[in-house]
């Protein structure tokens, strides 16, 4: 069968690695103190030496861990000495929180490569106006994501890109302008009931003494000296994915899972299925993406092949809930950690940093004429009524279209005021389409 891609949607979580500055103050015995009276202290385990260690860690995952490889990749251990003295990270600073990282431009950089050699008969076409789209939000992230990603793209020719930034974006960022939505969901403390509950279930509990028990506390601390390690932890993983972090060899395996599950449970209720408005308040580039197909399917001279948007990780969870991709049949709640192991809503798979959501738009020559196929983080996804991955745009369309036809954001008025939101995640994201001409 000769298949032609006609028409290529991605939607990608373009920040790998955003440089945040988290004050963190931990002081940790050499002692051999116990925790308590105990004679036992913990888990005969050592992050240090674990050639396979926990690296999932919510919307904090380094891209390099969940992306679809063409080929088996493995992390060989540096097999060096930890140092005597601790020092502190002098790139860590105040002034560069939420900048990005070197290494969070050279991923995007190598993001926009691999892309380019999949689709090389569109994605090595010159820059045109006519050809592509970029637009990023209204912060130097998404505008930095952007320009490495065009350099990554362009190379030397990246200058000549041009790309749209809006101060109040309804596309990319609806969720910052709907005073309904930061009153009823993220400034609501009822958002966080089962994260709440969670952190006092006996798994948590257990978490949080052994931990300390583990550093040689005699004591058990607040447990938000927890949530700032496991914070450090799982931001100096994403910024340097091959090094061990110090901050996480204070957990085991089994713990860091504990507190994916419990990032899991935040998310889930403030951008996901645990609450109805975030399906609709994720419409928009859903919206978006159906039009854009719709008008290249019928023939539009004025469609351009690539569109590009760089926005925040809180798009991509809410554009994920639009869709109706990674739900599950049992909500998660504070009380079903276990049965909830294999899980489709997982923000380390869902919303790491750089994630992407693509969706490419084929032209066949036989049977259905026009068939679409989604990618998540380059893997594809399963989506409902597809076969291994691979749909008709008559049915998906089907579903789209009624999500589109009633997209209608007057629901975000139904509210006294606006507040200003807070920041959900510093992840960004990339919504991208592309009209091809490539022969398979």
């Amino acid at each position: 069968m000769l298949w032609k891609i006609k028409q290529l949607f991605i939607n990608q979580n373009m920040a790998p690695n955003i440089l945040v500055f988290l004050s963190v103050m931990v002081v940790i015995s050499i002692s051999s103190a116990q925790y308590g009276q105990s004679n036992e202290c913990c888990e005969n385990y050592c992050y240090r030496i674990d050639e396979q260690p926990y690296l999932y860690f919510g919307t904090k995952t380094s891209y390099q861990i969940v992306y679809g490889k063409k080929s088996n990749q493995h992390i060989v251990p540096s097999l060096r000495l930890c140092p005597i003295r601790w020092r502190w990270n002098e790139s860590i600073s105040l002034d560069r929180a939420n900048d990005l990282t070197s290494s969070g431009i050279q991923e995007l950089k190598f993001l926009a490569r691999r892309y380019q050699t999949r689709f090389r008969e569109l994605l090595t076409l010159p820059y045109s106006e006519q050809t592509y789209k970029f637009q990023y939000t209204n912060t130097d992230r998404t505008h930095d994501s952007y320009q490495a990603y065009i350099e990554g793209l362009f190379n030397e020719k990246a200058y000549e890109a041009h790309a749209d930034v809006l101060n109040e974006d309804p596309l990319l960022q609806k969720y910052k302008n709907c005073a309904k939505w930061q009153e009823e969901v993220d400034d609501n403390p009822e958002t966080l009931t089962e994260y709440n509950k969670f952190k006092e279930t006996q798994e948590y509990k257990d978490l949080v003494r052994s931990v300390f028990r583990r550093l040689g506390f005699k004591y058990t601390l607040n447990d938000s000296v927890i949530e700032d390690m496991y914070d450090m932890c799982r931001y100096e993983k994403a910024w340097y994915v091959m090094r061990p972090s110090t901050w996480c060899a204070a957990f085991t395996k089994q713990q860091l899972k504990v507190l994916e599950y419990a990032a899991d449970l935040i998310d889930y209720y403030r951008t996901g299925y645990g609450n109805e408005m975030n399906s609709q308040l994720g419409c928009p580039p859903l919206k978006d993406l159906y039009e854009r197909f719709e008008r290249t399917i019928n023939g539009s001279s004025f469609e351009q092949k690539v569109a590009v948007y760089f926005t925040h990780s809180a798009t991509i969870q809410l554009f994920v809930t639009a869709m109706g991709l990674l739900k599950d049949y049992t909500p998660l709640t504070a009380d079903n950690y276990y049965t909830q192991a294999r899980r489709q809503w997982r923000t380390s798979s869902i919303a790491p940093f750089s994630a992407n959501v693509v969706a490419v738009l084929y032209e066949c020559d036989q049977g259905d004429k026009h068939r679409v196929m989604f990618f998540l983080n380059e893997n594809p996804v399963d989506y409902p009524g597809c076969q291994v991955g691979l749909c008709s745009w008559q049915t998906v369309s089907e579903k789209l279209r009624n999500a589109a036809q009633s997209c209608n954001m007057e629901f975000c008025e139904n509210a006294a005021h606006i507040k200003s939101v807070s920041v959900i995640s510093f992840s960004l994201t990339v919504l991208s389409i592309l009209v091809v001409k490539l022969i398979l």
